[in-house]
């Protein structure tokens, strides 16, 4: 059986730089330094996370999103379900 989890992740772009920006309830708030033109945005949110977690980033997917700043993000395989505790960490 797959281990998978999902937070939602409000994305702010054209930060200084990246990193964790606190919560919004049960929504994790995260500056992100690359534009969000080009998906740029969306591939430096996905390098931050694995960095993050340890996920490798082929396993984490915004399944919901894409063109927005609030996001559901999907981490899949060993260590997911413990995802949501790292990025804040």
């Amino acid at each position: 059986m797959r281990e998978i989890s999902r937070v939602s992740v409000r994305a702010v772009p054209n930060a200084k730089k990246t990193g964790f920006a606190g919560m919004a309830g049960s929504v994790f708030r995260i500056r992100i330094s690359a534009p969000p033109d080009d998906n740029r945005a969306n591939r430096e949110l996905l390098r931050f996370l694995s960095d993050r977690t340890g996920i490798k980033e082929k396993n984490i997917r915004i399944i919901k999103g894409l063109k927005s700043k609030d996001k559901t993000v999907e981490f899949e395989g060993p260590g997911a379900s413990a995802a949501a505790g790292m990025i804040s960490g």
